[in-house]
């Protein structure tokens, strides 16, 4: 009852096996309730999940801090602030009323710092004033829901080392958090 079924048909996967049919919808009429009202400008109203390819080049890498060894992608955070842009100026266009609530998740906690860092500076704050965002990390995001999420896997890398998002139940956390 808590999500949209393409949401939720993301993270079956963790819920099924031979025996088993997994997660059933349990909302009647999801399209209109879980409306997620972010559709215009690259969101489409029947997307109600979406991926975010960020290129494997040098300059989309991510940061390693060897003070803390925890993991940082400024690419990936100039990414989320174009969505947030874009998902702000949709929700105009479509005189959506209120703030919407994004939650903004991350397995690392260097990646939460430079997201806090970059989306609660007031300049940008005062651009996507129509939003309400909570960011924080995968761990503390158990057990809360937002009507949107943005997951940010931080890792980019040559080697594929996916790091914390080898771990299947993480990963079902960050993306189980979403209701539209």
């Amino acid at each position: 009852y808590r999500m949209h079924n393409q949401i939720m048909d993301s993270i079956n996967q963790f819920y099924t096996d031979e025996n088993e049919l997994g997660l059933i919808c349990g909302i009647n009429n999801p399209d209109i309730m879980r409306e997620h009202h972010c559709y215009g400008k690259a969101i489409e109203r029947k997307n109600h999940i979406m991926w975010v390819d960020i290129p494997l080049i040098k300059e989309h890498f991510e940061e390693q801090s060897y003070t803390n060894y925890s993991f940082s992608n400024q690419a990936e955070v100039d990414c989320i602030k174009n969505i947030l842009l874009t998902i702000s100026a949709n929700l105009y266009a479509n005189n959506y009323n209120g703030q919407k609530k994004i939650g903004i998740i991350s397995f690392y906690s260097n990646q939460v710092r430079l997201l806090e860092k970059e989306l609660l500076d007031k300049e940008f704050a005062d651009r996507i004033c129509n939003l309400s965002l909570r960011i924080g990390s995968v761990d503390r995001f158990q057990g809360i829901e937002c009507p949107v999420i943005i997951c940010s896997f931080v890792r980019n890398n040559p080697k594929g080392e996916i790091g914390f998002a080898k771990d299947p139940r993480r990963v079902n956390v960050a993306l189980s958090r979403a209701q539209e």
